[in-house]
């Protein structure tokens, strides 16, 4: 292609363009050649750039599957701890409530007993006032055991000495009165020593045998 230029008496055309190229250093390259090539060029980073937003693409998606994995592995683990601690408390409250349950029904069990034995001691004192005799049938059982050799000897409250002195007829016992002595009072001596076959007595090794066997039982 020419351009007509002022004439200056000199020929001006202009001549095919030159390209330098890979692969083609100092040859001509035909404007046909050179727009191929530059559209394969722009091809190749038109592909080279989808396959990057591509990868982009992938790799945005991995790391918000793998911050979602660690997420809810946070999250379960977080859930699980929080199923531990209930559980704990679950297991610290059932076993105060069982230690709790034991306690409360020893203290119930003792003060059945204190009560049943103070309800005793009333009826039995009321009822050694109403009979002062009622422990003969404990005083014969231990005059029994006695042998003939024994010098036995029974105190009881004064006013009761008439009484006791008509039961134990016939046996080897020599009665004594004490006018301290409360109605239901009953003592045994002998020469190996003594023993307090009374109400208050009896009642208070029962409620020794109570006592112990509450303390026997497992807790």
């Amino acid at each position: 292609m020419t351009f007509p230029l002022e004439s200056t008496g000199r020929d001006h055309s202009v001549g095919p363009l030159r390209f330098r190229s890979h692969g083609r250093l100092g040859r001509e390259v035909p404007p046909a050649e050179v727009e191929e090539d530059l559209t394969a060029e722009l091809e190749g980073l038109r592909t080279a750039l989808f396959q990057a937003e591509q990868q982009r693409i992938a790799d945005v998606s991995l790391a918000r599957e793998q911050g979602a994995k660690q997420a809810r592995a946070a999250m379960e683990e977080e859930a699980e701890e929080q199923r531990a601690a209930a559980r704990r408390e679950i297991i610290d409250a059932v076993e105060a409530f069982e230690t709790e349950r034991k306690r409360y029904f020893a203290d119930a069990e003792a003060e059945v007993v204190k009560l049943a034995l103070a309800l005793s001691r009333r009826i039995l004192n009321r009822e050694a006032k109403l009979d002062p005799l009622m422990l003969r049938g404990v005083v014969r059982v231990a005059v029994e055991q006695m042998t003939s050799e024994d010098e036995v000897r029974l105190r009881v409250p004064r006013a009761d000495v008439a009484a006791w002195t008509e039961i134990l007829q016939g046996e080897d016992v020599q009665v004594e009165g004490d006018a301290g002595m409360q109605p239901g009072s009953c003592e045994l001596y002998t020469k190996c020593g003594s023993v307090d076959l009374g109400v208050e007595a009896q009642l208070s090794e029962i409620e020794t045998s109570f006592c112990e066997l509450l303390g026997k039982r497992p807790s």
